[in-house]
Parts: structure tokens; C-alpha cells; sequence
């Protein structure tokens, strides 16, 4: 570049336009983040952070499978054995 202006090559309309993108797009974010909190149930909300965060679509799935199986697994443990008529210790009111 000789003997040319270096303050020729900064255009003022492209970084307008850059600053406000930035701006427009940090805003829409926020609003979805703030919209998020609204969600009553703590799984969906959770799961709706990861995928606005960029989260890659198949790890979102394989963390979304893997936190169901454990969920499954936690209420067989915690689930009471049903009480049949031949069940020692059973007590049936007729």
C-alpha cells in the first residue's frame, strides 16, 4: 500500500453494521434465557438451555437419553413391589 491513506481501509457503514448485528443478536439471547426461566418443569427447562447454548444436537440426545434411563432405573428402585393374594405377609382387607 503505498502511498495510499490507512484510515481509507476502515468503512464506517460495515462496522455499523457489525456492532449492531452483535448488539441485535446478544439481545435475542437474553429474551430466549429470560423466557426460559418461565418454564415450571426443571428437566424441559434444563434441556432448553443446552440446545439455545449451541449444545451439538447429538450429545443434547445422548445426555437427554442417558438422564431418562437414570430417571427409569431411580423409580424401579424407589417403586413399592405389588402386593398379590399369594404374597407372604400380604394383608387384604375383604
Amino acid at each position: 500500500m503505498e502511498g495510499g491513506n490507512p484510515v481509507a481501509i476502515i468503512l464506517i457503514p460495515p462496522i455499523i453494521l457489525v456492532l449492531l448485528g452483535t448488539l441485535g443478536a446478544a439481545m435475542a439471547s437474553g429474551m430466549r434465557k429470560d423466557a426460559i426461566k418461565d418454564v415450571d418443569d426443571a428437566f424441559l427447562r434444563k434441556r432448553l438451555e443446552l440446545a439455545i447454548d449451541g449444545t451439538d444436537p447429538e450429545d443434547l440426545r445422548e445426555i437427554l437419553e442417558s438422564e431418562i434411563e437414570a430417571k427409569r432405573k431411580a423409580d424401579k428402585v424407589g417403586a413399592k413391589p405389588r402386593c398379590t393374594p399369594r404374597s407372604p405377609g400380604c394383608w387384604r382387607s375383604s
